[in-house]
Order: C-alpha cells, then sequence, then structure tokens
C-alpha cells in the first residue's frame, strides 16, 4: 500500500511538473495558437458556465456508451464460448484474429454506405472496435481456466454448463475485465475520429470546427474535456490493479501445507514443478471419455 501511494505521489509530481514548465515557456514568445494550462483552464470553465461544452459531450456519450456497451457484452459472451468449445472455437478464431490487425476505422465509409451518415453507423464502428479485446480476453482467460478446477468439478458430477458457469466464468473475470478497460479506451478513440466525419455535435466536431474558424481556446476546451472523459473511464480504484493481481478465492482444493487456503499457484506440484495445464474444453472431452475407456472401448 505504502508503495502504491507513494507511485501515485511521483505520478502527480511529474505532472505538476510538467505543467508548471508549459507555464514557464509561455512567457516566452510563442505563436497565438499556443496556450498555457492556466489560460485553458480558464477557458475550460467559462465554457462549462456558458453551456457550450455541455451538449456536446453529452452527444458524444450517447454514440460511445451504447457502442462499448453492445461491442463488449457480444465479445465477451463470444469469447468465453468459444474457450469453452472447440467447435465455436474452430468457428470464430480464425475470423476474428485475421481481421484483428485492421484498423477499425477504415470500415466507418463501408458502415456509413450501408446505414447513413447518421450516429448508428458511428455506433456500429465504435461497437466493431470493443469487440475485438473483449473477444479476445475473454477466449484466453477460458482458455487458461486449471485443469484441477475443471476435473474437480466433474467428479463431483457437474455438468458441463455449470463447469461453464461456476468454474470457466469466474476463472477468466481478470482478462475479461481488463478487456472491458481496453475497449472502453479504445470507444472514446473511435468516437473522436468518427465525430470528425460527418458529425453536426460531439467533442469530435468541436475540435474540427474550433480549428477551422480559429477558436483555439475552444478547442484546447473540448481535448481537455476527451482526456478527462478518457481518464474517468479508465482510471477508477478498482480497474488500476493489473489483471495477474486478481485473484479468486477457491477453498480447499489447493491448500499448500502452513499456510491458507488459495495462496498456491494451482499449476505447481508438490515439488514445485510447474505442470501442464490443458484448456477447459480439453478436460471436460477427456473426462467424457473415461467411461468408454474403462469399458475397454479404444475410441
Amino acid at each position: 500500500m505504502g508503495a502504491s501511494l507513494r507511485s501515485r505521489w511521483i505520478g502527480l509530481a511529474l505532472l505538476a511538473a510538467m505543467l508548471l514548465i508549459w507555464q514557464l515557456a509561455m512567457r516566452f514568445e510563442h505563436p497565438n495558437f499556443l496556450m498555457g494550462p492556466l489560460e485553458i483552464a480558464r477557458h475550460f470553465g467559462e465554457a462549462l458556465r456558458s453551456g457550450e461544452l455541455l451538449p456536446h459531450i453529452g452527444a458524444s456519450l450517447v454514440r460511445s456508451l451504447p457502442g462499448f456497451i453492445i461491442g463488449s457484452l457480444v465479445g465477451v459472451v463470444l469469447g468465453l464460448l468459444a474457450g469453452f468449445a472447440r467447435s465455436l472455437d474452430q468457428l470464430l478464431s480464425p475470423p476474428v484474429f485475421l481481421s484483428y490487425p485492421v484498423p477499425k476505422i477504415v470500415f466507418l465509409p463501408i458502415v456509413m454506405l450501408w446505414l447513413g451518415i447518421g450516429d448508428l453507423s458511428k455506433i456500429v464502428v465504435i461497437s466493431l472496435a470493443c469487440f475485438y479485446p473483449c473477444f479476445i480476453n475473454a477466449y484466453y482467460g477460458a482458455r487458461g481456466t486449471s485443469t484441477i478446477m475443471v476435473w474437480s468439478g466433474l467428479n463431483m458430477g457437474a455438468r458441463r454448463s455449470q463447469i461453464f458457469r461456476k468454474v470457466v466464468v469466474p476463472s477468466a473475470l481478470p482478462l475479461v475485465f481488463a478487456g472491458l478497460r481496453v475497449s472502453l479506451a479504445l470507444s472514446f478513440i473511435l468516437l473522436f475520429s468518427t465525430e470528425m466525419i460527418n458529425a453536426r455535435s460531439g467533442l469530435g466536431f468541436l475540435i474540427r470546427q474550433s480549428e477551422s474558424s480559429l477558436r483555439f481556446d475552444l478547442m484546447y476546451v473540448a481535448i481537455v474535456a476527451v482526456a478527462a472523459l478518457g481518464y474517468a473511464g479508465v482510471s477508477s480504484r478498482g480497474s488500476r490493479r493489473p489483471a495477474g493481481e486478481l485473484t479468486l478465492a477457491r477453498p480447499g482444493l489447493h491448500r499448500p501445507a502452513g499456510g491458507p487456503p488459495g495462496d498456491r499457484d494451482p499449476r505447481l506440484g508438490s515439488d514445485g514443478a510447474k505442470r501442464t495445464v490443458e484448456p477447459a474444453h480439453r478436460s471436460i472431452r477427456r473426462a467424457n471419455r473415461l467411461p468408454a475407456l474403462a469399458a475397454g472401448d479404444p475410441t
């Protein structure tokens, strides 16, 4: 806790030092379109009081949040199912991983031809951008489920649906939340890119319009609003912890001698050697073959 608090104070000190250097640099001769932090803060307050900024913030959120919710929900559900079921893995993984490197903003002209230049096309492109991180993180989270957990559930008579709900999904949650955090940031990035094309409101539109009309004060205000929205979305207290530090309690399944349950990696044997962890769907398929093998059926 002390190290985390110290790191936060160091980060704040570096930010304050950068702003101070920026403000001091404004004392020298500079172009008119450059403004110092104090001047930008003053214009930001004026834009809030006059009501010039709030309608554009609302328009941006109306486009960003539905796209984030739709894309993330579809990505998480399909990613978990693909990581659990081999048939869905073979069906979904090749097209998803093949199209993942393509920048999603290039689909905007195509989507506009299909859906028009309104908000729907922008929401669809944002949903597409949010889908990929959530799918990939949920997919690898499900595939990384401990074999011990799957076999323990099967030995206790759990069905496949119960294994999915009570073992695979909780085990994948750390990576799922990491994917949601990345998707939220991408939703804002794609939002402002799409709003600069055929939009009549929103922060992206405000930046482009202010630059065209030489309203540099309003342009800086819109950029600060973009940064504030992005920071508020991806840096809550709970989401600051790295995904690897999130642990789920699994009492009684791997209790090391002389220590509390859950503080030992289930992939480590009693001798400390690391065991190979199979994906969940392989463990379930192997368990389903046990009755046939016991009866002498080689298939």
